[in-house]
């Protein structure tokens, strides 16, 4: 099963995450030349690149007072509304506290405790940023032929250039010590 990530089985679910062949270090650069997700700490290990999507591409930021707030995900092109930018993929786990990080998605429809975890395994949709107000994309759950994937579509038609945006959700924003108050694994104080 090359090729395959198998994450953790659930009884009534088989998860799989696919990823494509992984292209020479000259590739994984978009057409402005910049380095993409290579520095972005993803290497041919974790399969990532922005060879994976041809709507989308990475940029660096840029600095803020000194401290430099990475990579986000721009269009190459105009994108219609409705539009699938990408799967957002990852290692299914469950919850928990040391592992509640940056790069989860939950599935709250499944199962509160699972989550989509891109940390170590993902693509370039794990480089979406948040916006409170002005978020252009969604994750979705999309089940095709029995399996459950994470989608990320355009909320409304995108132009050329511009950085997509997802809402992080409210939890994402608590406090480290309040969300594992709500997972159990830390005494309420």
């Amino acid at each position: 099963m090359e090729g395959l990530l198998v994450a953790r089985s659930e009884p009534k679910f088989r998860w799989l995450v696919e990823f494509l062949p992984v292209p020479t270090p000259k590739a994984l650069r978009n057409e402005t030349g910049v380095p993409s997700s290579v520095d972005a700490g993803c290497d041919e290990m974790l399969r990532c690149g922005d060879f994976l999507y041809e709507s989308v591409f990475v940029r660096r930021i840029g600095v803020v007072d000194g401290v430099d707030i990475g990579l986000g995900l721009f269009t190459r092109r105009a994108v219609a509304k409705g539009t699938f930018l990408g799967e957002y993929v990852g290692v299914m786990t469950r919850r928990t506290c040391e592992e509640d990080g940056v790069y989860g998605f939950s599935l709250p429809v499944v199962d509160p405790d699972l989550v989509v975890d891109a940390k170590k395994f993902g693509n370039l949709c794990r480089l979406i940023n948040h916006s409170d107000d002005d978020w252009n994309a969604e994750l979705m759950s999309v089940h095709h032929e029995g399996l459950l994937h994470v989608m990320c579509r355009a909320t409304r038609d995108l132009m050329p250039e511009e950085q997509v945006f997802i809402h992080y959700g409210k939890r994402y924003w608590m406090p480290e010590a309040r969300r594992c108050v709500r997972l159990g694994c830390a005494p309420d104080t």
